[in-house]
């Protein structure tokens, strides 16, 4: 999602590629509860509410916490549909304010996790795309074996929640 909003912005400066942009995000938008956009909000919701806190902490912090985790979130997702309506009028001011909110929100959200937690992410999609030989977008059991043993039970869990994208 990072890697597409920082595309969004980059394009929403050149008008002439808005039908394109257009396409894309009401691709993004598309499908109700199914849609890519609910996608990445329950993703960042499941993230938010495991994070394992201190059992020391405040409940009120822990609550304020996620609280600001899943509104900013929100807030990117906001922008994105907001940039796509800003399109559909042909407002280049409004588009180039959504798409700037849009990154500077989802930027804020990651600065919410830990570093490390990005980048095992990371390795983790790359060694999946590599794993999936056949690029399919689907796992065989052979597919995920060679994956390490910890990447392939969190891919596993990865699956049972959001299903393969």
């Amino acid at each position: 999602l990072s890697l597409s909003v920082a595309a969004l912005q980059r394009g929403v400066a050149d008008p002439s590629k808005w039908p394109q942009i257009n396409k894309r995000l009401k691709d993004f938008l598309a499908g109700g509860i199914m849609s890519e956009r609910n996608y990445y909000g329950a993703v960042g919701l499941q993230y938010t509410f495991n994070i394992e806190y201190d059992p020391g902490e405040l409940k009120e912090f822990v609550r304020l916490d996620q609280i600001e985790r899943k509104d900013t979130l929100e807030n990117a997702l906001l922008s994105i549909e907001d940039l796509q309506k800003a399109i559909a009028m042909n407002d280049e001011r409004t588009a180039a304010q959504c798409a700037q909110a849009a990154a500077s929100c989802l930027q804020q959200w990651l600065n919410f996790v830990p570093a490390e937690d990005l980048q095992a992410v990371e390795k983790l999609f790359k060694d999946t795309r590599v794993a999936d030989k056949d690029q399919n977008g689907t796992w065989s059991d052979d597919e995920l074996a060679t994956l390490p043993e910890d990447e392939r039970e969190i891919w596993k869990r990865r699956l049972r929640l959001f299903g393969s994208l």
